[in-house]
């Protein structure tokens, strides 16, 4: 005879399916909420995720809560799981947690029953009575806070947990070697030892990017360069990290990707550019957290890139290059990689990245000029250069041709042969009889 544990575990886990849909949507919706919510009170918010409990979380519950002795059935279980929804707002510092439990006390300032609420926005629902932070087992704190949320008029309970960049990270350490180690309780002792120390870690990390931020933060023009390269720096570590552990999990070995994670460092500050100090900084910490959301990603490396509409080429070098690469990006396993890794780390869709890709390409080797032309001659002269510059890495094939180094002498090459055409050139037609003269140095 089966245990009616089992019995009342599948009925809830069934209901779950059976309303999957609409959690979905009030998940959302929450998420919609939540994140407007924060973004406009509070400066040190960075993300928000909001999950819906899935069948393997809910069976352990049930069982590791003896929820199948405190409730007559799947439904009561259903009704009162006080985190049937997840959402976790996250920010930068760990002393930022307690900033936006203290907004959420203030605009959150109207009570209703139990709980409190926006004034004129009932449907978001706040326990904020209970002693905040909370412990936890393991002895760290954690802002865990009881909602409710009333959507399309049927009440759904949702937890709300606040979150430094560490304390996620903390989290998925703990869950993955805790929570899902079954040898872990056979040398207690020893790993908790262990995961004490790695979460002192973790918060010395936290005050030392803390600090970072600070003075990232600063407005003093003369540490701009080095704030800028610091950051490419980190980019560029933090990218290779991530996807050399995935490369070895996916296929089962790494290659030496050094350089193009330099590059696509490079790509990515250009995000930066002719934005606020502010800006930076928060885009720069959004880059941080999409490069950890990787990290739990899976995805292969044996697929095909497509794009998902036509590339818009606005000059010959683009048109040119265009062309070649889209063919490379599926023959050559270099340039599969690094577009891959563009691809999935840039916000756009894989065509805008590309074309942001190739923009970059130009303005890198248009750093050598000392102004741009502005001639109709000096312009052709210029285009065709950067043309005939294109057909040269076509050519070439490998990669390196747009490692950061050899960008640079590129660009110090074109201005070199571009200076001395336009102190000889004067008309169109003597561009055409001469230019072949001038593209055989750039090949030199």
């Amino acid at each position: 005879m089966r245990l009616e544990v089992f019995n009342i575990t599948d009925e809830t886990t069934e209901l779950l399916a059976q309303r999957q849909e609409f959690l979905q949507g009030a998940a959302a919706e929450l998420q919609r909420r939540l994140t407007e919510l924060f973004s406009a009170e509070a400066e040190c918010f960075i993300n928000m995720a909001v999950r819906v409990k899935s069948e393997k979380s809910l069976r352990e519950k049930i069982i590791r809560k003896k929820l199948y002795k405190r409730y007559a059935d799947g439904a009561e279980i259903i009704d009162h799981l006080s985190d049937l929804v997840g959402a976790r707002v996250e920010c930068r510092f760990i002393r930022d947690e307690a900033v936006l439990f203290q907004m959420l006390r203030r605009v959150f300032c109207a009570p209703l029953g139990e709980y409190c609420v926006q004034p004129g926005f009932e449907d978001i629902r706040l326990l904020l009575s209970a002693q905040q932070p909370q412990k936890q087992k393991n002895g760290a704190d954690i802002y865990r806070i009881d909602g409710l949320f009333v959507y399309q008029g049927s009440p759904i309970r949702f937890e709300l947990q606040i979150k430094s960049l560490v304390k996620v990270f903390w989290a998925e350490i703990e869950h993955k070697i805790v929570y899902k180690n079954n040898s872990y309780h056979m040398i207690d002792d020893f790993l908790v030892s262990l995961m004490q120390s790695i979460n002192d870690n973790l918060v010395a990390i936290d005050r030392q990017l803390m600090l970072v931020y600070e003075q990232m933060n600063k407005n003093d023009s003369a540490d701009e360069f080095m704030r800028r390269e610091g950051a490419k720096k980190i980019l560029a570590r933090s990218i290779n990290e991530v996807f050399y552990n995935k490369m070895d999990v996916s296929m089962g070995f790494t290659i030496n990707f050094k350089q193009p994670c330099e590059i696509l460092a490079e790509i990515l500050y250009d995000m930066f550019v002719n934005k606020s100090a502010d800006e930076q900084i928060d885009t720069f910490q959004m880059l941080v957290v999409t490069l950890g959301r990787i990290s739990n990603m899976e995805f292969r490396f044996d697929e095909s890139l497509v794009f998902e509409r036509e590339i818009e080429t606005p000059d010959c070098f683009s048109a040119t290059l265009s062309q070649a690469l889209s063919a490379m990006m599926n023959e050559d396993f270099e340039w599969n990689l690094f577009f891959r890794i563009l691809f999935i780390v840039q916000p756009q869709d894989n065509a805008g990245d590309f074309e942001h890709f190739l923009h970059y390409l130009r303005s890198s080797l248009e750093k050598g000029l000392p102004q741009l032309p502005e001639t109709t001659l000096e312009t052709q002269v210029w285009e065709d250069f950067l043309a005939e510059h294109a057909q040269n890495m076509i050519r070439r094939g490998d990669i390196s041709c747009i490692y950061p180094q050899n960008l640079e002498a590129a660009a110090a090459q074109l201005a070199k042969g571009y200076e001395q055409a336009m102190q000889v050139i004067t008309e169109p037609a003597q561009w055409e009889k001469y230019k072949a003269h001038y593209f055989a140095q750039l090949c030199s």
